[in-house]
């Protein structure tokens, strides 16, 4: 294969691994290629004309508390030196060990305790999660959606790349018979906990004033990220799932792989895919269990003193 067209073969499988948050590193004699998950962690800071020792000074309280300076680097830097203002974007693997040689943390801290940053996007290095052998896999539309699934595998989310797993509770919720009290109404399918919310000997003032006075919110306080969805079909038959968000990624690909010889161009393509991210959390679903054990107990204790 020409330099050319293998530099466009590694193009393609690092423009679709960022499609997922993922980096590819180093390849690794015996174990193949490194994967990196990229930090969630970010932190922007904006300089306050208005106020900048106090934005300064509460900027660095807030890093030294989260995470430290020690642990981040500049993905996007704006600022000030010998009266010239300068920009850096550094974005992948090796952009991000290029900001830490330019602007080491110890220099970050200094240039914001002297007031020479305009603004600057810190963000935690990624995390070695793993390897993949890329020579499994080639640059067809196929093989590259593999690719996805094989180093998605590797994260501590989940993903599900055919929609028939996926069902869309908006379907039939919009009866009286069924009710989403929680999360979103895309969830994954035939992966429901049920709970029997039947109170066989509970009055009927129990009830209502449950259901007068009840709120979502109780389980928000459980599952503020939406991780579940809870929903019932009239108060009896209650269902506890794994919520599913949808994420749209563009996928780049060859039709065929003779296509990066070519002699007018590499013929890489584009096309927008769906799939869908969930976390399947035993110890969050047991729980949402508990909460309905809860409830329903409510319910009991209040027959039982309306009956006194």
């Amino acid at each position: 294969m020409k330099p050319e067209s293998r530099k466009t073969e590694r193009e393609i499988f690092e423009h679709n691994a960022d499609e997922l948050y993922l980096w590819l590193g180093d390849e690794i004699e015996n174990r193949g290629t490194e994967v990196y998950d990229q930090s969630s962690y970010y932190f922007i800071y904006q300089r306050d004309d208005k106020d900048p020792f106090m934005n300064i000074f509460q900027t660095i309280k807030k890093i030294k508390k989260e995470i430290g300076f020690e642990n981040l680097y500049a993905f996007k830097i704006d600022f000030r030196e010998n009266g010239k203002k300068k920009s850096f974007l550094y974005n992948g693997l090796s952009g991000m060990r290029s900001s830490r040689a330019a602007f080491p943390p110890s220099r970050i801290f200094e240039m914001l305790k002297n007031d020479m940053i305009d603004m600057v996007v810190l963000v935690a290095p990624p995390r070695l999660i793993g390897y993949v052998d890329l020579s499994k896999y080639d640059c067809t539309y196929n093989s590259q959606l593999e690719f996805l699934k094989g180093i998605s595998a590797l994260k501590d989310e989940s993903y599900e790349f055919d929609n028939d797993n996926i069902a869309d509770l908006s379907e039939y919720t919009h009866t009286d018979d069924y009710d989403i009290v929680h999360g979103r109404h895309l969830v994954l399918k035939n992966h429901e906990y049920e709970f029997d919310g039947r109170c066989w000997e509970c009055s009927c003032d129990a009830l209502d004033y449950f259901w007068n006075n009840f709120s979502g919110e109780v389980f928000a306080e459980i599952d503020p990220d939406n991780q579940l969805t809870v929903y019932h079909r009239k108060g009896k038959d209650w269902y506890v799932v794994p919520s599913v968000d949808e994420l749209e990624i563009d996928l780049k690909y060859c039709e065929e792989i003779e296509c990066l010889e070519s002699e007018d161009g590499y013929c890489v393509k584009n096309d927008n895919i769906v799939i869908y991210e969930y976390s399947e959390n035993s110890s969050l679903i047991n729980r949402m269990l508990e909460k309905l054990s809860d409830l329903k107990r409510q319910i009991e204790e209040m027959s039982d003193f309306d009956s006194d």
